[in-house]
């Protein structure tokens, strides 16, 4: 079934994908969220 484990492969493939995509926003959220905090005359309090 060679079709089968094709079909298996490039599934477990699109779901790495997604998941790294998704540990990359949150990450480029984190920084971009910091940067803004820092540039706010490092007002630490905003940004909790």
């Amino acid at each position: 079934d060679r079709r089968g484990a094709a079909k298996s492969s490039t599934w477990s493939g699109v779901c790495t994908v997604i998941l790294v995509a998704c540990v990359l926003v949150f990450l480029l959220g984190i920084v971009l969220h910091n940067m803004s905090c820092i540039s706010k005359r490092f007002t630490v309090i905003s940004c909790g």
